[in-house]
């Protein structure tokens, strides 16, 4: 009786970890997986939602796109990653990132800088967008940035956190919903890094 129990549990849990994957890689959402479903239509291909954990998601970004590199990268706090529209005409032809980090302090910015001239060896400038505040904040670590690629940690973390977290679980929801209802999903970034302003306006994503 009690073996059966368990082989019954075992067998519910797995059937529920494979909805929470399946969902996940469907979906998406931070674009780390290269599995959505969602049409083109209703959810750009060329735009994600942003990770609770964003430092660890760019530090994925940075990384598994060694081979092709870039040729400019955006540093700095979230007026960085709002502020520079990495698709504007005087960009078109280079291959652009922005590295930007909501909070982000001095001395994270420099390992970031740190960080990407070190995956991309052909990389040409490093633009830093100077803020005031990030000199005068806190001398450690904030947020995820413990966790990430750019303080040298494993990348397998994030992965794992993007498919189980409530986070992840809550935003598939959200997506799913917003597709179902308006036909269309808002999301909230480019996959160059840049920040929307206004998430709804999905012509800014291509």
């Amino acid at each position: 009786m009690a073996r059966a129990y368990v082989m019954r549990s075992a067998c519910c849990a797995a059937v529920l970890l494979i909805a929470i994957v399946g969902a996940a890689l469907s979906v998406d959402a931070y674009n780390l997986f290269g599995t959505r479903l969602l049409s083109e239509k209703v959810f750009p291909h060329a735009t994600r939602f942003r990770f609770g954990a964003d430092r660890m998601a760019k530090a994925i970004e940075i990384s598994r796109d060694h081979d092709t590199g870039k040729d400019i990268v955006f540093v700095g706090t979230s007026r960085v990653a709002f502020g520079f529209d990495l698709d504007a005409p005087p960009l078109a032809g280079l291959k652009t990132f922005n590295a930007a980090l909501s909070g982000a302090q001095a001395v994270e910015i420099a390992k970031v800088a740190t960080y990407a001239a070190d995956h991309w060896p052909g990389l040409r400038r490093i633009v830093w967008g100077i803020d005031y505040d990030s000199f005068f904040g806190r001398d450690d670590f904030i947020a995820d940035f413990p966790d990430s690629g750019f303080a040298g940690a494993p990348l397998w973390p994030a992965y794992l956190r993007s498919l189980f977290a409530y986070e992840q679980m809550t935003q598939n929801y959200k997506i799913l919903r917003q597709a179902m209802t308006t036909g269309r999903v808002a999301p909230e970034m480019k996959n160059n890094g840049q920040f929307l302003y206004d998430p709804g306006v999905l012509a800014q994503a291509h």
